[in-house]
């Protein structure tokens, strides 16, 4: 389930309510509105205190409008996740399987969330986020507070990293409940390229 979940934040825009962030927020949905692919490179770093060093893992991730989503890990080992027009797979050791119901549920309902905060429609969806906002290095840094409880057995938050030359989110920091944190980190950024039929 957090492999799912964290899925989400890589494109997720959200809900800023103090007056001086308006402009923010604006300038963030339009960007996202435009939005009709996004394509990128990741590196995921999680972090535990039963390990003594960071587990890392490389991969690529592809969006396109119509619902279509591929997450794909590719170091240390190769596991890729596919949503395609409502149905949700799994794809490990060359075999493409569908999720059973309560999986396929939990990453539809994350998919959507997806969905609609790269078309723009999410960022006025203050039920699932708390949100405060800052400037820092050329960047507005995005601190979520998860209102939904079950986000919230997981998560004490998330900090999105969000470049206004790119106009896509570059970080997310995801911090767990129990103090771990997984740390994910995009380049090549590509937004509204031509994707193949086949990658999803």
């Amino acid at each position: 389930m957090k492999h799912l979940v964290f899925i989400f934040f890589v494109l997720i825009g959200t809900v800023l309510h103090a007056q001086s962030d308006i402009a923010i927020i604006e300038q963030i949905a339009q960007a996202t509105a435009q939005t009709k692919s996004l394509t990128c490179d990741f590196v995921q770093k999680r972090s535990s205190r039963l390990m003594s060093d960071p587990v890392t893992s490389t991969g690529r991730m592809a969006y396109e409008r119509r619902e279509r989503l591929r997450w794909e890990y590719t170091t240390p080992r190769e596991l890729v996740f596919i949503m395609n027009s409502g149905k949700a797979y799994i794809k490990k050791d060359g075999r493409k399987t569908l999720l059973d119901a309560a999986r396929s549920k939990a990453f539809r309902k994350i998919s959507t969330l997806i969905m609609s905060c790269v078309t723009g429609q999410g960022l006025t969806d203050s039920k699932t986020f708390h949100t405060t906002v800052k400037q820092e290095s050329g960047k507005y840094i995005l601190t979520m507070t998860p209102r939904q409880k079950d986000l919230q057995r997981m998560y004490s938050s998330i900090t999105l990293h969000y470049n206004p030359k790119l106009q896509a989110v570059d970080q997310v920091e995801m911090l767990e409940k129990n103090g771990d944190m997984t740390q994910i980190e995009m380049t090549k950024i590509m937004a509204n390229a031509k994707l193949s039929p086949d990658t999803f």
